[in-house]
């Protein structure tokens, strides 16, 4: 049973002191990652949006100007 008990404990030694903070690590890149592109994208197409309404903003002046 020493054995046994030695092994679990090691085993739950590396858990907690290595692959636990090495996943939580992982966990927040990703997150990070995640959220720069959603930013990115939601950016892009609010530029887009942007863009759009100025265009439709100068073509109803060209059109009140006529």
């Amino acid at each position: 049973m020493e054995i046994a008990d030695l092994i679990a404990s090691g085993s739950k030694l590396l858990i907690d002191k290595f692959i636990a903070p090495v996943t939580i690590f992982l966990d927040l890149v990703l997150t990070y990652s995640r959220a720069r592109v959603c930013l990115s994208f939601l950016r892009r197409n609010v530029s887009v949006i942007f863009a759009l309404d100025s265009a439709q903003a100068r073509i109803l002046m060209d059109e009140e100007i006529v």
